[in-house]
C-alpha cells in the first residue's frame, strides 16, 4: 500500500528563474479568469437556449484554450503548459465545489493577491537530487532544506509566493510503513491560553507552547512600527511596495511561529498514545469575547485538532457541554461552582491539582474507556463522540459493580 506525503521547501533562485516563476504565475492567473469568464458566458448561453447542449467543461475549455493560444495569446508559450492547463481545470474543481455547498462561488484572481501555479503533475516533467529539484522549463532549482523522504517518488509540484519569497510543495508517493507500538493506551488534551496545552498520560504532564503569546507580542510591535511606516509612503511608490513587503514579512514569520508551535506538539502528543482524548469547543463562541479573542485565535484550537486528527491513530472527541474541568479526576464529582478565576481544582474529597491538568486527565480516562473500532484504531470509520449522559451511565454502572 502506498501514501502521498508532501513537503514544503523554500527556495533560493537566480533573477531569471525569479522572473519565469512570477512568468508562470501571471499566466495561470490570466489562464483562470479567463476560464471563468468564458464559464459563465458559456453557462449563460446554455440556460437561454433552455438547457440544451452541453453544459461548460473544464475538460472543453482547456481544448478551446490550447485551439486559440498561438494566435491570441501567444506569450503562454514561455511557460510550461501545465501551468495554464492546471489552472483551467482549477476552474472545474471550484464550480464542484460550489455547486456540493462546500465553497463559495468563484471569483477572478486579482493581480495583487496569491501567486501560485501547479508545475508538475505525475512521475513525469519532476525530479530530486540531493538538494534541488529539477522541473520542466523551470529548471534545476536549489532547496532551501533537506528531503525528507530521499527515497520516496515525486509525483507533483505547486510553487507559491509567500512574503516575496518563493516556496515548492513537493509530494512523494511511498509505501506504507506499519505504525509503531505507542508507549501508553490514551492520552488527554486540554486546550487552554496560558498553556495552549496540557497533555496527560499515564504519570506524566506536559506543558507544551508556554511562550507562544510572548514570542507573537514580540512580533506584533515590530508589526506596529511596520505599518505605521507603510501608511506614511505614497500610494504607488516604490518605498510603500518595500514597506508592504517589510510588513508581509513580520506577518509571516508571525504565522511560521504558530505553525512551529502547532506541528511539534501534535506531532509529539500524537507519539505518546494511541487513542487521544480531546474537548469539543465553541470557538466561534468565544471568539466574540474581546478580551479572548486574540489569543484563541493566536493557539489555534481547531487547527490543533485538526493535525491531531490526521496524525493520531485515534481522536476521541468529547461532547461540548462534557464539564472536564468541573468534573474532579479523582472521585468523579462535579463542582457546579467552579469560576473560570478559579485556577486549581479542589475537590471535597481532598484532592487538589492544577485546573488544566484535571481536564486533561478527564479527557485522558474518556479515551481510555472508549471502545476501539472493529476495524481498528487506524479505521476511516467514523470517531466516536461520547456525550455527557453516556459518561453518566458508565459512572453509575461501575458504581452499582462496586
Amino acid at each position: 500500500m502506498t501514501i502521498h506525503r508532501a513537503q514544503l521547501f523554500q527556495l533560493r533562485l537566480s533573477r531569471a528563474q525569479a522572473s519565469y516563476m512570477a512568468k508562470a504565475a501571471g499566466t495561470a492567473r490570466f489562464a483562470y479568469n479567463w476560464a471563468l469568464e468564458e464559464w459563465e458566458r458559456q453557462a449563460a448561453e446554455w440556460r437561454d437556449a433552455g438547457e440544451v447542449g452541453a453544459y461548460p467543461s473544464a475538460f472543453a475549455l482547456q481544448k478551446q484554450f490550447n485551439a486559440i493560444k498561438r494566435e491570441q495569446f501567444p506569450w503562454t508559450a514561455d511557460v510550461s503548459g501545465m501551468v495554464p492547463e492546471k489552472a483551467i481545470f482549477a476552474v472545474g474543481v471550484a464550480f464542484e465545489g460550489y455547486r456540493s455547498g462546500t465553497a463559495r462561488y468563484p471569483r477572478f484572481k486579482s493581480r495583487t493577491g496569491k501567486k501560485s501555479f501547479v508545475a508538475a503533475t505525475g512521475r513525469t516533467g519532476i525530479r530530486v537530487e540531493g538538494q534541488h529539484v529539477v522541473l520542466w522549463r523551470a529548471g534545476r532549482l536549489r532547496l532551501v532544506a533537506k528531503v525528507r523522504w530521499p527515497e520516496a517518488t515525486p509525483i507533483g509540484a505547486t510553487i507559491s509566493q509567500r512574503a516575496g519569497e518563493w516556496f515548492v510543495a513537493i509530494t512523494f508517493e511511498m509505501d506504507d510503513k506499519p505504525v509503531a507500538a505507542k508507549p501508553v493506551l490514551a492520552a488527554g488534551v486540554d486546550l487552554g491560553i496560558k498553556c495552549p496545552l496540557v497533555v496527560t498520560a499515564g504519570d506524566l504532564t506536559l506543558r507544551l507552547g508556554a511562550g507562544l503569546s510572548q514570542r507573537l507580542n514580540v512580533e506584533r510591535r515590530k508589526l506596529r512600527r511596520a505599518n505605521k511606516r507603510l501608511h506614511r509612503r505614497v500610494k504607488g511608490s516604490g518605498r510603500r511596495w518595500r514597506a508592504q513587503q517589510r510588513a508581509a514579512r513580520i506577518q509571516q514569520r508571525m504565522a511560521n511561529i504558530r505553525a512551529d508551535v502547532q506541528h511539534k506538539a501534535t506531532s509529539q502528543i500524537s507519539a505518546m498514545a494511541a487513542r487521544i482524548g480531546v474537548e469539543t469547543l465553541g470557538v466561534r463562541g468565544m471568539m466574540r469575547n474581546g478580551r479572548m479573542a486574540r489569543a484563541i485565535a493566536d493557539v489555534g484550537f481547531y487547527e490543533i485538532k485538526r493535525q491531531l486528527k490526521y496524525k493520531a491513530d485515534q481522536v476521541v472527541e468529547a461532547d461540548r457541554f462534557y464539564p472536564s474541568s468541573k468534573t474532579c479526576s479523582s472521585c468523579g464529582s462535579i463542582k457546579t461552582d467552579l469560576k473560570l478565576s478559579d485556577r486549581t481544582y479542589r475537590c471535597e474529597c481532598g484532592f487538589e491539582c492544577d485546573r488544566d491538568e484535571n481536564a486533561a486527565r478527564n479527557l485522558e480516562k474518556m479515551a481510555a474507556n472508549c471502545a476501539v473500532s472493529a476495524r481498528g484504531a487506524r479505521s476511516p470509520a467514523r470517531r466516536r463522540k461520547l456525550t455527557l449522559s453516556s459518561l453518566a451511565m458508565k459512572r453509575e454502572a461501575a458504581k452499582a459493580a462496586q
